[in-house]
C-alpha cells in the first residue's frame, strides 16, 4: 500500500482508494508551494471527511477535506515527509455571492490558517509546525468552477493514537494542554483521535486544529488545564459514556472531586487503588 512506515498516519495503515478528492486531482499529483519554493508529491489518501458550511448571507456549501503524507521532490530536503491536508468545495453557495464582501473560501479555512501561523510563530512544541499553504479557484472543467481549492502543508509528527494507561502519559498530557491553552485557544472538536503520543520522545501532540478558535476578546479568560473536564472531553478515560460505572479509569477524577493544577495531584490520582465518585457528606473530596 505505502512504501515505508514514514508514509503512514495510522496503525494499522489506511487507504481510501475511491477518495472524493481524486475527482479534483489525480493520484500522485505534485504541488508547487511558492512561499517555500518547494514541490511535494501527494501520497495515498488516508482520511477524508465532509463538512457543510452555512452563512446567513451566502447560504450554505459543502466541501471535502482529505489527508495524506506528501514527499518533497524539489527543494532543499528531497525525500522529507509532511502531512498534506487538501480541501475542495463540492457544491456552489446557495445564496447571493455577488456582494462586495463575498469571501471565496470559508471562515473555517481562514481560522485554521490563522491558528497554525500563531502556534508556529509562537514556537508551540505540542502541535504540528505550519510549512506552507496554497489557495486557488477551480477550473471550468472541475466539479465547482471558481470554487475554492486549498492545500495545507504541515510537519509530520511522530507518534501513535493516544491510549491513557499510566500517570506518565497523564503528566505529558498536562504539559500539552498547558502549552496549548497558553496561546488562548479553545478546541471545539476535542477527541482522542486528535492526539498522538510518541513513545520515543515521550511527548504528546494535538494533530488536528480544524476546530480550534482563538479567544482574543478580553471577555475570555485564558483556559487552564482541568483533569476532570479535559480527560473526559478528549475521551482519554476508560468509560467516557458513563462516569459512574465501576470500571471507570481510577485516575479519572470523580465529578465531585476538586483537583488542584499540580503535578502532585496527578501523581496522587495515578497512585490510588479505587475510584472516588461521591463526596463524603456535603464536602467534596480534594486531591492535592
Amino acid at each position: 500500500m505505502h512504501s515505508s512506515p514514514d508514509d503512514e498516519l495510522f496503525d494499522p495503515p489506511r487507504e481510501i482508494p475511491d477518495a472524493e478528492i481524486y475527482n479534483f486531482i489525480p493520484r500522485d499529483h505534485v504541488f508547487y508551494f511558492k512561499n517555500t519554493q518547494t514541490s511535494w508529491r501527494m501520497g495515498v489518501i488516508q482520511a477524508e471527511k465532509f463538512r457543510i458550511h452555512e452563512y446567513e448571507r451566502f447560504g450554505h456549501t459543502k466541501d471535502v477535506s482529505s489527508v495524506c503524507v506528501a514527499t518533497q521532490v524539489e527543494g532543499p530536503s528531497p525525500g522529507t515527509k509532511a502531512v498534506m491536508k487538501i480541501k475542495a468545495q463540492m457544491a456552489p453557495w446557495t445564496g447571493d455571492t455577488s456582494c462586495a464582501d463575498y469571501l471565496p473560501i470559508t471562515q473555517e479555512i481562514f481560522r485554521e490558517l490563522s491558528v497554525l501561523e500563531k502556534l508556529t510563530e509562537g514556537g508551540c512544541s505540542s502541535t504540528p509546525r505550519f510549512i506552507d499553504f496554497l489557495a486557488f479557484e477551480q477550473d471550468d472543467d472541475d466539479p465547482v468552477p471558481d470554487g475554492y481549492f486549498v492545500v495545507f502543508l504541515l510537519e509530520k509528527l511522530p507518534g501513535v493514537l493516544f491510549v491513557a494507561t499510566d500517570f506518565l502519559k497523564e503528566l505529558q498530557l498536562k504539559t500539552l494542554y498547558r502549552e496549548f491553552y497558553s496561546f488562548r485557544l479553545s478546541h471545539r472538536d476535542p477527541a482522542r483521535r486528535n492526539i498522538v503520543r510518541d513513545e520515543g520522545t515521550e511527548r504528546c501532540f494535538i494533530v488536528d486544529l480544524e476546530g480550534v478558535e482563538e479567544l482574543n476578546h478580553p471577555v475570555f479568560s485564558t483556559p487552564h488545564f482541568d483533569p476532570w473536564s479535559d480527560f473526559r472531553e478528549w475521551e482519554l478515560c476508560s468509560a467516557e459514556l458513563d462516569p459512574d460505572e465501576a470500571n471507570y479509569d481510577l485516575m479519572m477524577p470523580g465529578p465531585h472531586e476538586e483537583i488542584e493544577d499540580t503535578d502532585e495531584a496527578l501523581y496522587a490520582l495515578a497512585a490510588r487503588t479505587k475510584h472516588i465518585s461521591k463526596p463524603d457528606g456535603n464536602v467534596a473530596t480534594k486531591v492535592k
